[in-house]
């Protein structure tokens, strides 16, 4: 995938235009921050979340296979589920 660096004092616009810093209003640059700042924080919660459930499912599966050991319980069936 090839990645083109925007020049200083350019933005590049959703067509992929590039706009002079200059021409942007005040509003659509802090809308710009808002939105990074936002997307930022729901990328950094993803990856807690994605952690949180591997956890998770290697415990439940630990303890699975824990009880299925204790109680000699066959994992699994002919008719799945």
């Amino acid at each position: 995938m090839e990645q083109n660096t925007i020049p200083d004092g350019y933005w590049e616009d959703a067509r992929g235009c590039l706009i002079p810093v200059e021409q942007i209003k005040e509003i659509d640059k802090a809308r710009d921050e808002l939105v990074r700042e936002k997307v930022a924080k729901a990328k950094a919660m993803q990856t807690q979340l994605r952690q949180l459930k591997l956890e998770l499912m290697g415990d439940i599966a630990a303890f699975v296979e824990l009880s299925a050991e204790r109680y000699g319980a066959k994992l699994g069936g002919d008719k799945g589920n």
